[in-house]
């Protein structure tokens, strides 16, 4: 062996980085850096917690074009919950919710929404020329894509749900809960309620339904009935009509189809009477 083969001998066995080892005193300084960086990161996310959140949700009303004011709960690493969600005018909103719960998945890339609940909802609506409009809540209706109108994909919760609906026949108060994926898989029940509705030459004392919300495959169906009390329109009345009704729209809400039965009782115009009156229907 040479000189120079010898003094690199001699360095590598006296050097234990060469050697492909640490000192002692480096091994312990490298842990105790790596730990402090790790509790650092974990103070800083933690202390930020709430910034993401509010982030989350902002973005969740601005790319649906809402604004809206609410406060936050509490803030978990999937979970967060925001109370007194206030959308459109404070003094006269479009939509509010007493609790609204966000499951988010951070996943590889930015946060994503995987389900929200809904507690204590409150929406109101107006029907007029054929439209139905939630004021600030349209865009979430009415959008500009080419793409045909379709149910989200994304998991719903709704506790204590309640809308109100003013039309040109009456006021209609809805009342709703369900769980599940909207566009697939759904399950809930609605009951609405009309005192009063229908027109001046035809209407009824009271008109309610209630029933069965579900979702298969991108169609929403109902399945319930629909009663009708003391209706009177041009001179003909009607005590009583109940009309059990299995109904459901097409995946793209273009159109509907159902079987409809009729059950009604004390019909009478002019000199006609009958005291009981059974229809099917489908369509």
């Amino acid at each position: 062996m040479s000189e120079s083969e010898q003094a690199f001998s001699a360095d590598a066995a006296s050097d234990p980085l060469r050697r492909g080892m640490w000192p002692q005193k480096w091994r312990w300084r490298f842990s105790l850096a790596l730990a402090l960086l790790l509790a650092l990161a974990f103070a800083i996310g933690w202390l930020s917690r709430e910034r993401i959140a509010t982030d989350v949700i902002d973005d969740l009303l601005r790319d649906n074009g809402l604004s809206g004011t609410y406060e936050i709960v509490s803030v978990d690493p999937n979970r967060q919950v925001i109370a007194n969600l206030v959308i459109g005018a404070p003094d006269q909103p479009d939509f509010t919710a007493k609790r609204m719960v966000v499951n988010i998945d951070y996943g590889l890339r930015a946060p994503e929404i995987e389900g929200i609940t809904l507690v204590g909802a409150r929406a109101y609506g107006v029907w007029r020329d054929g439209r139905l409009s939630f004021g600030s809540l349209d865009p979430l209706i009415y959008t500009d894509s080419k793409e045909p109108p379709s149910l989200p994909s994304i998991d719903l919760t709704v506790r204590d749900g309640r809308a109100l609906v003013e039309t040109e026949w009456g006021d209609i108060g809805l009342a709703f809960e369900g769980r599940g994926r909207v566009d697939d898989g759904f399950k809930g029940t609605i009951a609405a309620t009309a005192p009063g509705f229908g027109t001046a030459g035809c209407r009824s004392r009271v008109a309610t339904a209630y029933g069965r919300l579900e979702t298969n495959g991108g169609v929403p169906s109902f399945d319930g009935p629909l009663r009708l009390r003391n209706l009177a329109c041009s001179g003909a009345s009607l005590a009583r009509a109940d009309i059990a009704a299995d109904l459901a729209l097409t995946r793209d809400f273009s159109g509907a189809s159902g079987d409809l039965a009729l059950a009604a009782r004390q019909l009478a115009h002019g000199e006609i009477a009958a005291e009981r009156l059974q229809s099917d229907a489908r369509f």
